[in-house]
C-alpha cells in the first residue's frame, strides 16, 4: 500500500472513532440520565410511601387509642352499673306447687331466722354458728314454670315475713309465739333485693369481662342495706352457668372461668357475713358442678 492510501485509511479510521466516540458518549450519558431519573423517581416514590405509611400509622394509633379509651370508659361505667333488682313481689304461695309448699315454708323460716341472727348477734358468733354455704338453696325439678313459681314463693314469703319482723322490732315480741299468717297486708314494702341472673347477664364481649361482672355482682350483694333487708340472687337455669367440670377437660374456657370466679367469691361472703342468700334452680341437676352443689347446700325438690 502506498503512502497516500495509508494516509486515507488512517484519516477514515479517525473519523469513525470520532463519530462512534460521540455516539458512545451520548449513549453513556443517556443511560446515566435514565439511571439518575430512576433513582430520583424511586427516592420520590419512597418519600411518598413513607409519608403515606406514617399518616396511616398515626391514624391507626389514634383509632387504637380511641378504642382503648372507649373500652376503659365502658369498663368504668360497667363497674358503676348495677344489676337490676325486682321492685314487685307476688304474694307468698301464689302458684307454688303443692309438693314444694312445706319446703318453701321451711326455707322462708330459715332465711328469716338468719336475718334475725344478723341483727341480734355479733359477727364472731354468727361465724361459729353457720357458714355462707348454709344459706343458699338449690331448687330442682322437671318443670321450669313450677321451679320459677317455687322461687317466687320463697322470695315473696321472705319479704312478707321481714315486713312482719320490722313491725315487731320495737315491740320486743317473742317470734316463736307470733302467728305470722295473721299479719300479712298488701301495703308491705319491698325488703328483699332480688337479682335475677342468667348466663347472658354475666358473659361479655371482652376477655375477662365475665369475671369482672361476677365480682360486681358479689359487691352489689355485699352493699350495706337496712338491717332487716335481705339480698336474694336467683340463678336461673344454673346448669348453664355452673356447668359440671369433666376430668381431663380444659377448664380455662369461659364457663370454667365463671365457675372458678364464683367459687372464689364465696370467700368474701364468709369474711363479711350478712343477710345474703342465693337460690339456683335447674331442670338438669346432673349437669351442675359438684362444688356448686356443696355451696348451695339446701336442696328443694319440686
Amino acid at each position: 500500500m502506498d503512502s497516500k492510501g495509508s494516509f486515507n485509511f488512517r484519516k477514515h479510521l479517525k473519523t469513525i472513532k470520532k463519530e462512534y466516540g460521540m455516539f458512545a458518549s451520548l449513549l453513556i450519558a443517556a443511560v446515566l440520565g435514565i439511571l439518575l431519573a430512576l433513582f430520583l423517581y424511586r427516592r420520590a416514590f419512597n418519600n411518598i410511601v413513607n409519608v403515606k405509611v406514617k399518616s396511616l400509622r398515626e391514624a391507626f394509633e389514634k383509632n387504637v387509642d380511641l378504642v382503648e379509651k372507649q373500652r376503659k370508659e365502658k369498663k368504668a361505667k360497667e363497674k358503676e352499673k348495677k344489676f337490676d333488682t325486682d321492685k314487685f313481689l307476688l304474694p307468698p304461695f301464689g302458684g307454688v306447687p303443692d309438693s314444694a309448699k312445706d319446703q318453701v315454708e321451711m326455707a322462708i323460716t330459715e332465711i328469716c331466722k338468719r336475718v334475725h341472727f344478723f341483727n341480734t348477734m355479733k359477727v364472731e358468733q354468727i361465724q361459729k354458728l353457720f357458714k355462707s354455704e348454709d344459706m343458699h338453696y338449690l331448687v330442682v325439678g322437671e318443670n321450669k314454670d313450677e321451679l320459677e313459681r317455687t322461687v317466687n314463693g320463697i322470695v315473696s314469703g321472705v319479704n312478707k315475713r321481714l315486713n312482719q319482723m320490722k313491725k315487731f322490732r320495737g315491740e320486743k315480741k317473742d317470734f316463736n309465739t307470733v302467728n305470722w299468717d295473721g299479719y300479712f297486708t298488701t301495703s308491705d314494702v319491698v325488703m328483699v333485693s332480688r337479682i335475677n341472673i342468667r348466663l347472658f347477664d354475666i358473659t361479655g364481649i371482652y376477655f375477662g369481662e365475665a369475671e369482672e361482672n361476677i365480682k360486681r355482682l358479689f359487691s352489689q350483694m355485699l352493699e350495706e342495706k337496712d338491717p332487716y333487708n335481705a339480698s336474694i340472687t336467683v340463678f336461673s337455669e344454673c346448669q348453664m352457668i355452673f356447668k359440671k367440670r369433666i376430668e381431663g377437660e380444659n377448664s380455662s374456657g369461659l364457663i370454667g372461668s365463671i365457675l372458678a370466679e364464683v367459687l372464689g367469691q364465696f370467700n368474701r361472703l364468709n369474711e363479711k357475713p350478712g343477710p345474703i342468700f342465693m337460690i339456683a334452680w335447674t331442670t338438669l341437676p346432673r349437669y351442675v358442678d359438684s362444688a356448686i352443689k356443696r355451696r348451695f347446700f339446701n336442696l328443694i325438690t319440686v
